[in-house]
C-alpha cells in the first residue's frame, strides 16, 4: 500500500504534488463562486453603516422645520443635500425584508419630490410628516438609530 497518500477518483493515488492542484482549484472555484454571488449587487455610492441613515431622517426633520416656516428653497435645499440619497439606501435596505414598507418610503419620497417640483403649495408640510413616520417605520426595522424631530 501506498502510505501517506490520498486515493482520488477511482482508487489512484495522488501524490502531493497532484494534491496540491486539486487544493488550488477548489481554492479558485470558491472564490469565483464568492465573487459571482456579490457581483450582483450593484454599489452606487460609497457604502453607508446602517447609523448614517439616521442623517438621513434629520434631514427630513430640518427639511420639515424649514417648510414649517414658510422656506420652501431651504427646505427643498435640505431635503436633497441631506435626505434623498440616505432615502434610496433605507428602501434599499429594507426592500430585503420587508418590500411593502421600501416601496411605501420610496411613494413618500416621491411625494415629497413632486411637492417640491409644483407650485401647489400647502401639502409639503403633511407630505414630509409622512415621509418622516414611514423613515421612522424604515428605520426601526432595520435597527438604527435616529433623533426624534423637535420643530
Amino acid at each position: 500500500m501506498n502510505a501517506g497518500r490520498r486515493r482520488w477518483f477511482g482508487g489512484a493515488p495522488l501524490g502531493p504534488a497532484k494534491m496540491a492542484t486539486v487544493l488550488a482549484l477548489a481554492a479558485l472555484v470558491v472564490g469565483a463562486v464568492t465573487f459571482l454571488g456579490s457581483a450582483g449587487r450593484q454599489q452606487t455610492g460609497p457604502p453607508q453603516e446602517v447609523t448614517g441613515y439616521g442623517r438621513a431622517y434629520e434631514a427630513i426633520c430640518r427639511a420639515r422645520a424649514a417648510e414649517q416656516d414658510d422656506d420652501t428653497p431651504a427646505a427643498r435645499d435640505v431635503f436633497y443635500d441631506g435626505a434623498h440619497a440616505g432615502l434610496h439606501g433605507i428602501a434599499d435596505e429594507v426592500a430585503g425584508m420587508d418590500r411593502p414598507l421600501a416601496a411605501d418610503l420610496l411613494r413618500a419620497k416621491n411625494a415629497v419630490e413632486a411637492s417640491f417640483d409644483s407650485s401647489a403649495g400647502g401639502r409639503l408640510e403633511s407630505q414630509l410628516d409622512e415621509l418622516l413616520r414611514v423613515s421612522q417605520m424604515a428605520l426601526e426595522s432595520l435597527g438604527a438609530s435616529y433623533s426624534l424631530c423637535t420643530f
